[in-house]
C-alpha cells in the first residue's frame, strides 16, 4: 500500500480518514479553496478564469477547543523534500510562507511528508510518512528564514518530525495516515513556540 502513494491518492486518504474522525467528534477537515482571477481573452473572446497561489492542502478544527490546524500533503521520492522559496517550481514556494504567518497566530501548522520507497544499489529504503511542524519559531525555520536550509532530509525527520502511523480507524479495515494523531502532537509539540510569539507580541506593544 505505501509503496503505491502517489499526491493525489494521499490526499484522498486523509479525506476519507478525517471522515471518519468528523464522525467520531473529534475533529473536521475540508479542502483549502483554489484562488482564482478572471480576466478576458481576446483570442476567444470570453472571460476566463485563472488560478492564482492557493493555500496549502487542508484546514480543519479540532473538537472541544475549536483550534485550527493546517497542512499541506506532499508525497516525496528523492531523499529529501525541497522547500526552496528561490528556485524551481515546487509548491513549497506558496504554501511555506502561508504556513508560517498562520503558525505567528497560534494555528497548528505542518506539513505531511510521505517518502516513498527508494531502492538502493545494496538495500531498499523503506516508505515514511512524516508530520513536520511549521513555526516562524521552530529552530528548522528559523535557519530556512535565513537561506541556510532548502530541504528536509530525514535526520530533519528523526530530529523534529512525528512518524505517522497508518492504521485502521476504529471499526474499520482501511488502513490510512493517524491525521488526528499527528494534529494533536504537532499542537503539543508548537505550544513553546507559540508561548514566545505571545511574548515578542506583548514586548512590541508595550514599547510602542
Amino acid at each position: 500500500m505505501l509503496s503505491r502513494i502517489n499526491g493525489k491518492n494521499l490526499e484522498e486518504l486523509c479525506i476519507f480518514r478525517m471522515k471518519r474522525e468528523r464522525n467520531r467528534g473529534l475533529a473536521i477537515m475540508n479542502r483549502s479553496g483554489v484562488h482564482c482571477s478572471q480576466r478576458f481573452d481576446s483570442a476567444t473572446q470570453t472571460m476566463v478564469y485563472q488560478p492564482l497561489s492557493s493555500p496549502p492542502d487542508f484546514e480543519g478544527v479540532t473538537a472541544p477547543d475549536g483550534r485550527q490546524f493546517i497542512f499541506d500533503a506532499k508525497v516525496c521520492s528523492a531523499a529529501s523534500l525541497s522547500i526552496d522559496s528561490q528556485g524551481g517550481s515546487g509548491r513549497g514556494k506558496r504554501e511555506i510562507p502561508y504556513l508560517l504567518e498562520r503558525s505567528t497566530f497560534g494555528v497548528a501548522t505542518f506539513l505531511l511528508i510521505h517518502f516513498t520507497p527508494r531502492e538502493l544499489k545494496a538495500s531498499t529504503v523503506p516508505a515514511r510518512t512524516v508530520a513536520f511542524p511549521v513555526h516562524v519559531h521552530h529552530p528548522f525555520w528559523e535557519e530556512y528564514e535565513r537561506g541556510s536550509v532548502k530541504r528536509i532530509n530525514w535526520t530533519h525527520c528523526d530530529e523534529y518530525g512525528l512518524d505517522v502511523e497508518w492504521n485502521a480507524h476504529a471499526g474499520g479495515r482501511k488502513e490510512t495516515p493517524d491525521i488526528y494523531k499527528a494534529v494533536m502532537w504537532i499542537r503539543g509539540c508548537l505550544n513553546d513556540f507559540n508561548h514566545r510569539t505571545l511574548e515578542r507580541t506583548y514586548r512590541s506593544h508595550a514599547t510602542t
